[in-house]
């Protein structure tokens, strides 16, 4: 019978060299995807920062807008209360010259 062939010694420098290989390959693709998600946020954090800034002037616009409606409605109000008090105290009036004549 012949004799059984046994395993060869693996090279390990080979080996050794391989997993560098590996963890340089990784090394590299976690850099890469490092600076592709740093770039999206970036990207992300300037609309973000844009869309406020767009955002203010009109938020202030509106906040003066709906003041200046309050004022002219309580002054609208104010005006047709007086004009009320005018129009019933001149019909009282004319109700008044109307009856004694």
């Amino acid at each position: 019978m012949p004799a059984p062939i046994k395993d060869l010694p693996k090279d390990k420098t080979k080996e050794k060299k391989d997993k560098d290989k590996e963890k340089t390959s990784l090394k590299k693709s976690s850099k890469i995807f490092v600076a592709e998600l740093r770039q999206r946020l970036d990207t992300y954090f300037r609309i973000v920062v844009r869309n406020i800034r767009d955002s203010i002037p009109k938020i202030i616009g509106n906040f003066l807008v709906r003041a200046v409606q309050n004022k002219m409605q309580l002054e609208l109000f104010k005006r047709l209360g007086e004009m009320r008090d005018a129009v019933n105290r001149g019909l009282g009036e004319v109700l008044i010259s109307f009856i004694s004549k």
